[in-house]
């Protein structure tokens, strides 16, 4: 609001003084809402330079604007039972899972409503009407503000139908400081404190006869921190030697549940809340894949679960599991069943890579990729589920890639499409993490150009997932044959020949880790390169791809500043758009509008790309991602990151 006064409605501001804008607008904000505040508040945002007061500009407030905005927004006067609007289907959180609503009111709404059972209980009440608190302690930074306070406290005196006593409270913003404190000091002097255990019950999901999903329950609601909680009533088989999910589901209402209780799970998801998946290998010296085992937990002092798993053979072998149970809570990863050509598709891996070398067929390995689309379908359409389950049951047969130069060629390029992109399913750190060990080994055939070919696709298809180290390594080892000054060596000029330097240059843009002086190093030798006609077409979209706005899956202070691309730019569009398509979408890649001022290229240049696009009369959609936030589609992922995404991935926008 405070931008559209300022700027009128004309051009947006840029990173710096929306930064400016948002601290002033908070000041003001903080003073309309406090006691004795004015009847207005003036933000003003400065200019720069020799112009920094003369430059400035300003917007007024009222302040009975501001308190119908912040009332009426966040502590809107509802009914109770209202519910908060649910998140669209399509939407998968990763990280924080900020709310849909902003209406505080119906999260305590829905608060109350779960947990109405207690609230009679404690209000000693039948059970007609409903049950509100007749007290209420107000903590956090927000009700510094009295009108705040009393606008929550009128909400909570509306659905009463009655006064409700607000409880003194002189820091609210201090509260959780001050109660930390007191806790420490209360466990330091064995002094007595207020507790009541965990907020939630909770379960582990488990394998069952049927259809229908199940789960434990392994600690419930109310359990205090340190007590230990066993499982007597259930056995369990414990999968080791290989990575396992266990997924955690828990319940904040007030139904009681006991330990060893099992529960069905509902599709909706309702009444329990899924966690996010613990993925772990358990290893142990049996040769065995499973172990029976009993169960023994305990919520810890520090708000993690701990799950004990004690063989039941050796009483000396155990095995922890924790669970930090105070994340936010947040969607897991939804179960998919393997294709029924699955068990016939290992059997076709297993011919070529899993028999003895005397009793294997040679000529297996060269129809291995036809055989496994015959069985599972087209291998675009593999979804991640599937495609990680075949590159698991390829790792185990890794050793025998090494049986012939086919052999090798085929393995990497399997295992490569299977991993791609190398994270965003459980245990893809794991899969990486041992996927790193065969860059120490290397190709054991390394004359034939397709086996580098090979090679570093799979480093392309799994660098998604690699530490920022491990980008560096692969840098360090391509940069030299990127490098122009390479064109002078002799030695490596011989070396590029049969080292498949296409793939070298793909492999180096995708490595979305590295600093970000040396991705500027790297667009820096690209430019240089594409000055001359002979160089790769894939260079175009690898300075593309190495400045875009949009990172795949790196953090955004991995992107190379604005400021820093209008050399590359002015040499893309020196390009015949019409007769190279290549630079046309490098230009769409580096100047695409992501929402970020600290990220997005100045508005003038963007038109003129978007000029030219038209008059090379490049796809609509090109035209709108330099023009406007936009998602990409399937297609278009697909030239963005070098081959498509596995079904049932998608790539969020940011």
């Amino acid at each position: 609001m405070a931008e559209q006064r300022i700027t009128s409605g004309g051009r947006a501001l840029n990173a710096a003084s929306l930064t400016q804008l948002i601290q002033q607008s908070r000041i003001a904000k903080e003073a309309l809402l406090g006691e004795s505040a004015p009847e207005t508040a003036k933000v003003t945002l400065l200019g720069g330079g020799s112009r920094l007061i003369g430059a400035a500009r300003s917007a007024e407030f009222s302040r009975q604007e501001v308190r119908e905005l912040a009332l009426d927004g966040f502590f809107p006067l509802i009914e109770f039972g209202a519910l908060p609007r649910k998140r669209g289907a399509g939407i998968v959180e990763f990280g924080l899972p900020y709310v849909p609503d902003p209406a505080v009111s119906k999260y305590l709404s829905q608060f109350l409503l779960q947990h109405q059972a207690s609230c009679l209980e404690a209000l000693a009440l039948s059970t007609e009407g409903a049950a509100i608190p007749d007290a209420v302690l107000m903590n956090g930074g927000v009700f510094n503000s009295p009108l705040i306070t009393e606008r929550a406290q009128a909400v909570l005196e509306h659905w009463r139908g009655g006064p409700v006593t607000r409880l003194e409270n002189r820091d609210p913003h201090m509260a959780v400081a001050f109660g930390a404190v007191a806790f420490a000091l209360s466990r330091q002097n064995n002094q007595m404190r207020i507790g009541g255990g965990s907020a939630r019950s909770y379960f582990l999901q488990v394998e069952a006869a049927g259809n229908d999903a199940v789960a434990v329950c392994i600690l419930p609601k109310g359990t205090e921190e340190g007590v230990a909680i066993p499982l007597q009533a259930h056995r369990f088989n414990l999968q080791v030697n290989q990575p396992v999910q266990f997924s955690l589901v828990a319940s904040s209402g007030d139904e009681p549940f006991a330990p060893g209780q099992v529960v069905t799970l509902d599709s909706e998801q309702d009444r329990f809340q899924p966690l996010p998946p613990l993925v772990a290998a358990l290893d142990t010296q049996s040769t065995h894949h499973e172990v029976e085992v009993s169960l023994v937990t305990r919520l810890t002092e520090v708000g993690t679960l701990d799950i004990q798993c004690h063989s039941l053979q050796d009483p000396d072998q155990r095995w922890k599991v924790e669970f930090q149970l105070r994340r936010d809570l947040q969607n897991r990863h939804q179960s998919h069943a393997l294709p029924p050509g699955y068990g016939a598709a290992v059997a076709a891996i297993d011919a070529v890579y899993g028999a003895n070398d005397k009793e294997a067929d040679r000529n297996a390995v060269k129809q291995l990729r036809q055989q496994l689309e015959k069985l599972l379908g087209p291998r675009n359409d593999w979804d991640t589920a599937l495609a990680r389950a075949l590159f698991d049951e390829l790792w185990q047969r890794r050793k025998k890639r090494r049986r012939s130069q086919a052999h090798e060629r085929v393995w990497f390029n399997l295992a490569g499409f299977c991993l791609r992109p190398g994270f965003g399913y459980p245990a893809d750190e794991w899969r990486i993490s041992q996927a790193w060990g065969l860059y120490q080994q290397g190709l054991q055939f390394d004359k034939e150009n397709q086996s580098w070919a090979e090679w570093w696709t799979f480093w392309r298809r799994a660098a998604g997932g690699l530490e920022t180290a491990c980008q560096q390594r692969l840098y360090k080892d391509v940069s030299k044959f990127i490098n122009p000054a390479s064109a002078r060596n002799l030695k490596l000029k011989t070396e590029i020949k049969n080292k498949s330097y296409e793939d070298m240059v793909r492999l180096s843009a995708s490595l979305e880790g590295l600093p970000v002086a040396t991705k500027i190093e790297l667009a820096n030798w690209l430019a240089k390169r594409l000055q001359k006609s002979s160089e790769t077409q894939t260079s175009w979209w690898a300075l593309g791809r190495v400045a875009s706005r949009e990172p795949f899956q790196s953090a955004v202070d991995t992107v190379i500043p604005p400021d820093h691309v209008d050399k590359w730019l002015q040499l893309v569009l020196g390009q015949d758009w019409k007769k190279n398509q290549h630079a046309a979408f490098a230009a769409v890649m580096i100047a695409r509008v992501t929402g970020d001022r600290a990220r997005d290229i100045p508005a003038s240049i963007r038109s003129t790309i978007v000029e030219k696009l038209r008059a090379a009369k490049a796809p609509d959609l090109w035209q709108t991602m330099v023009d406007q936030k936009l998602a990409l589609d399937d297609q278009e992922n697909k030239r963005v990151f070098g081959e498509a995404l596995p079904a049932g991935l998608k790539l969020l926008s940011r």
